[in-house]
């Protein structure tokens, strides 16, 4: 659901360089980029290829060129009004995304998007960028029980 609503805003309408890479392709790209696949499997939401137009509905064929240049794409959404976005907004990471970060560098960026109508924006941050931004970091733990 948060993907089909993020999609619908206008940078990701305007631009045919954004997809979400299924089963296959996630597998390709991990390989690619000589991670753990248990650990970061789930740690991107979408991809960017900045040499490859293509639309979502289409089945994803990467090349050697794609692989060499995606870039991967961490989804932060709100729906707080914030009209100056990323300023006040409040969001959850896991270890993983920061470590995939701290790994790949400038190929892993944070999207930080307002679904808010009246401050509808977004915000494209690298993990050096975000220190930056830090007001508070505290760390969450998650248990699921028997």
């Amino acid at each position: 659901m948060r993907l089909k609503k993020v999609r619908s805003t206008s940078y990701f309408q305007q631009t045919r360089f954004f997809c979400v890479p299924n089963g296959e392709s996630r597998k390709l790209i991990i390989n690619h980029l000589n991670i753990d696949p248990i650990k970061f499997y789930r740690t991107f939401d979408m991809v960017y290829l900045p040499n490859h137009p293509t639309s979502n509905t289409e089945a994803l064929i990467l090349s050697e060129d794609d692989l060499n240049s995606l870039i991967l794409i961490e989804l932060k959404t709100t729906k707080k009004c914030l009209p100056h976005n990323p300023k006040r907004f409040f969001f959850s990471a896991t270890e993983n995304e920061f470590y995939l970060a701290q790994l790949i560098g400038d190929r892993y960026k944070l999207y930080f998007i307002s679904l808010y109508p009246d401050s509808l924006s977004y915000k494209v941050l690298k993990l050096s960028e975000l220190n930056n931004w830090n007001k508070h970091r505290r760390l969450q733990y998650q248990i699921s029980l028997k």
